[in-house]
């Protein structure tokens, strides 16, 4: 899981809709489900964040999700 700059987001929640499966990203972004085969909607939060849903299906292997501030941008100067 990265932000809107590329970055990885340490922390974030995700949780595969209608599961008990959840995880929780690692210091890279990256977290791991063990689910049945079938399509799923997970769930992504992260304090600070858009909350995400987002679909997978069995042929995806590898998901990037990137997440959005709810703070607006600051201009620099």
């Amino acid at each position: 899981m990265i932000d809107a700059s590329h970055r990885p987001v340490l922390g974030a929640s995700i949780w595969a809709k209608g599961t008990h499966e959840a995880a929780t990203t690692n210091s890279e972004g990256f977290f791991r489900l063990s689910l049945p085969l079938g399509s799923y909607l997970l769930l992504v939060d992260y304090p600070g964040h858009l909350a995400r849903e987002t679909p997978v299906s069995p042929t995806d292997s590898t998901l990037t999700i990137t997440v959005y501030s709810t703070q607006p941008r600051t201009k620099r100067r």
